[in-house]
């Protein structure tokens, strides 16, 4: 009984955090459309000054978000375990958008971007970190997919995932450190490589216990 209850109690937390991720993610991409009123007036692109200004820079801008866009919905069905075992061709096809997505447009994108982010070098190189470690994660694990690796493909699709959820856990810890004594531009590089942590350590925990489930079940089986 206290098994059971134990694991009710795991399943409608881990569906809470879910929820709670997807709703996230749905609020970033809203807002995320505000960008594309097309003009400088933008609070964002007014910080940028005169490089905000230049067609070229405002364009990759746009390209880099709305690839985030593709990538945050399409991740949707990744992680879903029914679209998997009842629709595997969305899964495929999404998935096969979510690759091409980080690959050959995010983080090109982002790392272009990276050169101009706020917060000076630690700034860029935070936005930097995070775009190498993504593309690492993704290309492995469309390469472990490749090779029929599934256990290798699930571990670095959770760790190329946990980067692309920095874009919200960023914001969630510059928004809480904005009720702190520190400056903003401390406040914005400790978001970006606070955020970075969190997820890699997450990311990793979630590898480890789902390993953990695998190991099990191997073992049950024998």
């Amino acid at each position: 009984m206290h098994v059971k209850t134990g694991s009710r109690s795991m399943k409608l937390i881990a569906a809470g955090i879910c929820l709670t991720v997807v709703y996230l993610c749905l609020l970033i991409c809203y807002n995320s459309l505000s960008y594309y009123s097309l003009t400088v007036n933008h609070p964002f692109i007014v910080e940028k000054a005169e490089i905000g200004k230049q067609f070229p820079w405002r364009l990759v801008l746009y390209i880099h978000i709305a690839s985030g866009i593709v990538i945050l919905l399409s991740s949707f069905t990744q992680f879903s375990r029914k679209i998997r075992s009842f629709y595997p061709q969305i899964h495929k096809y999404s998935g096969s958008v979510y690759f091409f997505a980080i690959l050959y447009v995010l983080v090109p994108t982002g790392i272009f971007l990276s050169f101009s982010a706020k917060g000076g070098i630690w700034g860029s190189l935070g936005f930097m970190v995070q775009g190498v470690y993504t593309f690492a994660a993704t290309w492995i694990a469309y390469q472990s997919l490749n090779e029929k690796n599934i256990e290798k493909h699930i571990s670095w699709i959770i760790r190329s995932y946990a980067m692309i959820l920095t874009a919200v856990t960023f914001r969630v810890l510059h928004i809480a450190f904005r009720y702190t004594p520190m400056d903003y531009i401390t406040n914005y590089n400790l978001s970006i490589w606070g955020s970075t942590a969190i997820n890699l350590i997450c990311g990793e925990i979630l590898i480890y216990l789902i390993q953990t489930k695998i190991k099990q079940k191997k073992e049950n089986a024998k």
